[in-house]
């Protein structure tokens, strides 16, 4: 991982010109050495999460030399935490945001790295309210997780990790369009007549054939799939964590499906108006 963001580094300092600045021309390196330093980053933050290391361990100082530490103090003296797994979330999102700004990775790479950042974020969240949910009333989550408890264990690195995934291949879904598909027309304030009219001065006739099949697979086959796969494992705990039902009571209610199919449809309907603007003619 560290080798990964020198290499992010160097290219962000390198001078122009020099040896494979044809390749980097054509391919975006450091975007994509930023991707993968993202995604090594998570599996290694996520197995420190689950597995925790004190800080002794890892100065070689034996536990018979110090004293033994009540139950906060040792989660204090962990090596990492999900605060400190936010944090590097925040750190990467504005990396990604400056190295955009001037223009060391791609548009398209800076979309996937922000959503990869913002979908950490979102995962540790999830897991450090409904971890500390589980833990009070275990009787209670395990109704509440339904099947969801025979693929993965409640607050497992592997359920985080699928989790991440699931939340920032959302991310990238909803925010790609303006990115990665090319807009039918220019939008341009001096020749919006003009493009009304089309070159010939009448208006046009149709949209290009690829413009329905691709709307197409977009609206009800793309992220309906993706808002599928997410509902259970991010839709539905952000609404217990927004609404409270995630708040460390003894008594604890999941989410109306309601709600979910609600939240669902509106990031549906708000992604498939983004991706009309930006795509159709005048939106």
């Amino acid at each position: 991982a560290s080798c990964m963001i020198g290499s992010v580094l160097g290219f962000a300092v390198r001078p122009s010109g020099g040896v494979g600045s044809d390749i980097l021309k054509k391919v975006d390196v450091p975007g994509i050495l930023l991707i993968g330093y993202q995604i090594l980053l998570g599996l290694l933050e996520f197995t420190l999460l689950k597995q925790p290391i004190p800080f002794r361990d890892l100065v070689g100082i034996n536990q018979e030399d110090t004293e033994v530490d009540d139950v906060d103090n040792a989660q204090h003296n962990m090596m990492y935490n999900p605060l400190t797994c936010m944090a590097t979330s925040g750190a990467l999102l504005a990396i990604a945001l400056v190295m955009k700004k001037f223009q060391v990775i791609s548009r398209k790479s800076s979309v996937i790295a922000t959503s990869f950042a913002i979908g950490k974020f979102v995962a540790v969240l999830i897991d450090m309210q409904t971890t500390m949910d589980t833990s009070q009333n275990n009787d209670a989550a395990d109704e509440q997780q339904g099947k969801m408890k025979q693929l993965f264990k409640s607050g497992s690195a592997t359920q985080m990790l699928v989790r991440y995934f699931v939340a920032s291949i959302l991310l990238v879904v909803m925010m790609a369009p303006p990115t990665y598909l090319k807009p039918i027309y220019v939008k341009t304030g001096s020749s919006r007549l003009k493009r009304f009219f089309g070159p010939s001065g009448k208006p046009p006739s149709e949209l290009p054939n690829h413009v329905g099949r691709t709307i197409f697979l977009y609206f009800f086959v793309v992220l309906p799939s993706v808002l599928l796969v997410a509902a259970p494992l991010v839709l539905q705990p952000l609404i217990g964590i927004v609404s409270g039902r995630y708040s460390g009571a003894y008594y604890t209610s999941s989410p109306a499906a309601s709600e979910v199919i609600g939240l669902a449809a509106a990031l549906w309907g708000v992604s498939c108006l983004f991706m009309v603007n930006s795509f159709l003619p005048d939106g």
